[in-house]
């Protein structure tokens, strides 16, 4: 095709497209703007270079607060050769709109594969991501609603049920046969408000207060009450930990998302077996270790287990449970700048790590217990 041919057709591509265009080349210098973003940005194309480009704009991180380094731009770095996907990049426009766009960017190569330069797709996400935020508040008013609401009522409802199951061999023989069918329902709505208190109760497990503390002696609670849960099918549950481990943590918050790891492992754990629970890690990072021989979690999987209310295609339904343990543990651990792992024990099990960052913790000296 002829060159002049050729850049009519990327002419009427590009203005017939509400996706936006922009390249740079090797040196870094923008050597196109498409139509779509010559009308949002409210400005003509002309060439800058890299290090113009987040104040001509008006750039900034996903947070909309913090300034775009040349650096971080997803031209800048496609042209050092990484693929950008999904990045959100906020542009504060002289007329006071705030506009959000999902970038992806990529190298341009030529047939030797050495980088020419760079492209980015760049999505104008403003509304949508507006209508997810409407969505969340609404949803966040319901749950809320919801959770203050019908709680009096139906505890009061429950209650009376009770009294006449109580009371039911005084009650005529018609009357008592529905006395169970109502309690049985009133215990699902009971279930469905836990529920629904546990949703909203799980975004305060990001709100934390850090204090200095030794997490041996509450990760030897949080033991002691999983092993009274395992005792009736001989699942016992044993530590490996230092001596003391101090650091910087709401350990309240991480006595509850160890709770949470130990009660998944203990209920999957096979009849008989042993749970482990080991304190270590290196001058970084504290890893508090879940260590269970039950069926493990497919890699597949992991990612959605760790969502509220997700939960193993093998689980049994009577188990209980509401699905809530593992994501309770990511919010903790994120929550301190750590992350939830989710690892195999071979030959089979799961080992599930809380990974938290020592913040100036103090040098322990080993001890194991049992």
């Amino acid at each position: 095709m002829e060159p002049l041919l050729q850049e009519l057709h990327l002419r009427t591509l590009l203005a017939q497209t509400a996706v936006g265009v922009a390249a740079t080349d090797a040196d870094g210098r923008m050597t196109l703007l498409s139509p779509a973003l010559e009308e949002l940005f409210g400005q003509r194309f002309e060439p800058v270079s890299e290090e113009e480009i987040p104040d001509r704009f008006g750039l900034f991180c996903a947070d909309g607060d913090t300034a775009l380094r040349p650096e971080e731009l997803p031209l800048a770095r496609a042209r050092l050769g990484e693929t950008v996907r999904d990045l959100v990049v906020v542009s504060r426009l002289p007329d006071g709109r705030v506009v959000h766009l999902r970038c992806n960017a990529a190298p341009l190569r030529d047939d030797s594969g050495a980088i020419q330069g760079a492209i980015v797709l760049a999505q104008d996400i403003t509304a949508e991501r507006a209508a997810r935020e409407e969505q969340q508040q609404l949803r966040d008013r319901l749950l809320s609603t919801v959770n203050h609401e019908l709680r009096t009522p139906v505890t009061t409802l429950l209650g009376n049920v009770e009294l006449l199951h109580d009371l039911s061999d005084e009650l005529p023989p018609r009357l008592r046969r529905l006395v169970d069918p109502m309690l049985t329902a009133g215990g699902a709505l009971r279930e469905l408000l836990a529920t629904i208190s546990d949703l909203v109760d799980l975004e305060g497990y990001a709100a934390l207060e850090r204090r200095y503390a030794d997490v041996v002696p509450l990760v030897g609670e949080a033991t002691a009450r999983a092993a009274q849960r395992g005792a009736g099918r001989g699942v016992r549950v044993e530590i490996e930990a230092p001596a003391s481990a101090r650091v910087s943590v709401d350990a309240a918050k991480v006595q509850r998302a160890l709770g949470a790891l130990l009660c998944n492992a203990v209920d999957h754990a096979p009849d008989g077996s042993v749970v482990l629970v080991r304190v270590g890690g290196d001058d970084d990072t504290l890893r508090i270790e879940v260590v269970d021989h039950g069926v493990g979690i497919p890699a597949a999987d992991r990612e959605r287990l760790v969502q509220p209310f997700e939960r193993g295609a093998g689980t049994d339904p009577a188990a209980g449970g509401r699905g809530l343990g593992l994501a309770i543990a990511r919010t903790v651990a994120l929550a301190h700048g750590g992350e939830l792992l989710l690892e195999d024990h071979h030959p089979h099990g799961l080992v599930a790590v809380l990974a938290l960052p020592r913040v100036g913790s103090v040098a322990v000296t080993p001890r194991h217990r049992g």
